[in-house]
């Protein structure tokens, strides 16, 4: 065997590199495993990370600090320790000038040592929290994550109006693309290292210890395109969920219509829904299926075109999902009676004008629905790609 993962078969670090195998072992078989010594390099986590300081021939000074191990490479029959964790996350805020030596470093949880440690080294200022404190007329350069995240969560569990200081926040967690601490430390003008970046630099100075390096941005590229989602918006009749179905064939994603899906929930067509209950009660459900659909990943969705009316829909839908405008000419948008809100020329025209800068507003790319379908389908996924591409590694 050539690579191996034990531990956790989901870890990220089988996005970034290939022939690795997932080892399904208890952990009491752990030590006569690796006194076969019939692999290349491992990858561990969970409970193996502890054992493997006890196992090895010799570790390196990251493992030494932390007492754990991460990585085991077979050097000429000789096991040698890492804590890649440790030292990738040295390399990432060194190369990217995070964090100094006199910057206040606020740390949320305590459960990840190797990265504690890793602080501690680089600023003797660092103090480490939980949510459970209160974080009172205390000001931070820049702020840790390492806290899981609560997935029912619509509201950000960091004030980060606190912060007045604050240069950078890095969140290690990886359950969604940009978590609501980003989306909301972003929105207060601080630089955001979400999980994705930090650990695309772990895996690619893992794979150097490997000798088997790939770029970090097709490392991340791989995580992103995977786990994220393509979510377009648009007016009533723009190509949402034409294009959608097609792009989901396309590119091996699932395809989730939002209308569709309140249509179920409510068991009637969302039109006489609305006849019946009106448009309020009807955003009321809509952001109650957004709010679900938030925690899909690896999925194209087409969003009803009022999603746009409510911010807290977008924020729920930016978590997983890069957020695509299709705009389509007021003149080639239909009117119909299956939308009771735009079943004329001159509501379809008032709803365009309002709602026209809030599409703006909240997109990330803008495609024009005009010409040929396949010409349009490959902007809006070329869109997708850029939006992936082009977020910092």
């Amino acid at each position: 065997m050539k690579y191996g993962i034990i531990g956790n078969k989901k870890n990220i670090f089988n996005v970034g590199i290939k022939n690795c195998e997932y080892i399904n072992i208890p952990l009491e078989q752990f030590p006569d495993f690796l006194k076969k010594k019939n692999f290349e390099a491992l990858n561990l986590t969970g409970k193996f990370r502890h054992e493997a300081i006890k196992l090895v021939d010799s570790f390196d000074e990251s493992a030494k600090i932390t007492n754990i191990i991460d990585t085991i490479i077979n050097r000429d029959g000789k096991l040698i320790g890492y804590n890649s964790r440790y030292f990738s996350f040295l390399n990432f805020v060194k190369q990217n000038n995070i964090i100094t030596k006199n910057d206040k470093v606020l740390i949320f949880g305590f459960q990840n040592v190797d990265i504690v440690k890793a602080v501690e080294s680089l600023c003797p200022k660092a103090i480490s929290l939980s949510y459970s404190y209160v974080v009172k007329d205390f000001d931070a350069d820049v702020v840790i994550n390492l806290l899981s995240y609560k997935t029912d969560s619509t509201t950000s569990q960091i004030n980060f109006k606190k912060f007045k200081n604050c240069k950078a926040y890095i969140d290690f967690n990886m359950h969604y693309i940009r978590t609501l601490e980003e989306l909301n430390a972003t929105e207060n003008g601080i630089k955001v290292y979400s999980g994705g970046y930090v650990f695309a630099h772990k895996i690619y100075d893992t794979l150097n210890l490997f000798r088997d390096p790939v770029d970090i941005k097709d490392i991340y590229k791989s995580y992103a395109l995977y786990n994220s989602n393509l979510v377009l918006i648009g007016m009533p009749s723009s190509g949402k969920s034409s294009f959608g179905k097609y792009l989901a064939n396309n590119l091996s994603k699932k395809f989730i219509d939002i209308d569709e899906e309140i249509a179920k929930k409510i068991q009637m067509p969302v039109h006489v829904f609305i006849e019946q209950y009106g448009e309020n009660t009807f955003r009321e459900i809509e952001k109650v299926i957004i709010t679900e659909i938030s925690n899909v990943k690896d999925a194209v969705i087409a969003t009803g075109g009022g999603t746009i009316l409510n911010k807290e829909n977008i924020i729920s839908l930016k978590k997983n999902g890069f957020i695509v405008f299709l705009d389509r000419a007021l003149k080639d948008l239909v009117p119909s009676s299956e939308r009771p809100l735009s079943n004329n020329a001159e509501l379809l025209e008032k709803m365009y004008e309002e709602r026209l800068p809030l599409y703006e507003k909240y997109s990330e790319k803008t495609v024009l629905n005009a010409g040929e379908y396949k010409s349009v389908a490959e902007n809006i996924k070329n869109a997708y790609l850029y939006l992936i591409d082009n977020r910092e590694v």
